[in-house]
């Protein structure tokens, strides 16, 4: 981790609010700054992930432990930062329970690696009961550790329903005086009216809540939600998609914000975020098509860690460059 990126400044905020001590979200053999951390057999979660990676960038595999297994030999062949951190993807559950399927996901990063988020196309208003079933569930993550689940908000049902879900949610917190395992990561095309209308319904638990951006976040969004953003989607885009800092993203990849195909600059997404308090936790992301190889998946990462190493080093710009050059060497 390197300390004040990727913070998450809402969790560190219902943290505080709790009463509860800071804690360190590294891997770090000792803490810089002298804070406690957890050593046992688990994952990190969300707070102090810099970069990580969608499982669904690569094919799926036969069972939830194989796949991790596999992500991680196929990103640490290409000599990748951040490696052992991974988004596990709702999508390749087969009849796993939800429990089940986040344990096993999780399993092969127990001891050094982490699972920020889980990423669903799961509605809050149209899919309360499997959202529910997730929320309720164990994953292996370290005590006082948190992983996000990206839900999707599609109209004023979603509004209306996760509004009371986050409220319900600070309520649940405040009464265990706990850090929750899990917190919902928002993320959905609404408009800026439709996002300040959340904003309202949720009341003082909006302080709290995490929102997800990509590169085609419309920009009135993107500073109405600016103090709530924990994680930014770098897109993954198709093969020989990227020309300098230009990603070329089918339309086939069913990315948010898009219709059909699309083109967007690393460069111009990753200095957006130069405007926002806290540094955000980064996410490759791209689903894998049918015809795509694991070789191919391979070149598709690998060709857009350059442009984004170099946004990288300007969007750490405050740092030394040894301490960027360390960050980025992590495995988690």
């Amino acid at each position: 981790m390197g300390c004040k990126l990727a913070e998450n400044r809402p969790l560190s905020r219902l943290r505080a609010h709790l009463g509860l001590h800071s804690q360190c979200h590294s891997r770090r053999p000792t803490c810089v700054r002298g804070l406690t951390q957890d050593r046992t057999e688990t994952t990190m979660g969300a707070p102090g992930a810099v970069l990580g990676y969608c499982q669904a960038l690569f094919a799926a595999s036969s069972s939830p432990e194989f796949h991790t297994h596999k992500v991680m030999r196929l990103l640490g062949d290409l000599g990748a930062p951040w490696s052992r951190s991974h988004e596990l993807f709702w999508g390749y559950r087969i009849k796993e329970t939800p429990g089940e399927f986040v344990t096993r996901g999780a399993g092969p990063l127990c001891g050094d690696g982490r699972v920020p988020i889980v990423i669903t196309g799961l509605d809050p208003a149209r899919d309360a009961d499997a959202i529910a079933s997730i929320l309720s569930s164990d994953i292996p993550v370290a005590s006082g550790e948190t992983v996000l689940l990206r839900i999707v908000l599609r109209n004023s049902d979603s509004i209306i329903a996760v509004a009371s879900l986050l409220r319900s949610l600070v309520e649940q917190a405040f009464h265990t005086q706990a850090m929750p395992q899990w917190w919902p990561l928002l993320q959905g095309s609404l408009s800026a009216s439709a996002w300040a209308t959340l904003r309202e319904l949720t009341g003082p638990a909006w302080q709290y809540a995490n929102v997800a951006i990509n590169p085609f976040t419309e920009q009135d969004v993107f500073s109405l939600c600016a103090t709530q953003i924990t994680v930014a989607q770098v897109v993954v885009g198709g093969p020989d998609g990227v020309r300098d800092s230009d990603v070329f993203v089918p339309g086939a990849m069913q990315i948010l914000g898009t219709a059909g195909d699309a083109v967007y600059s690393v460069a111009d997404f990753i200095a957006q975020l130069r405007n926002l308090e806290v540094v955000p936790t980064i996410i490759l992301l791209g689903p894998s098509q049918p015809t795509w190889s694991d070789e191919v998946n391979q070149e598709r990462v690998n060709a857009v860690l350059t442009p984004l190493r170099h946004a990288c080093d300007e969007l750490w710009s405050a740092l030394p460059v040894p301490r960027r050059e360390y960050i980025w060497a992590q495995s988690a």
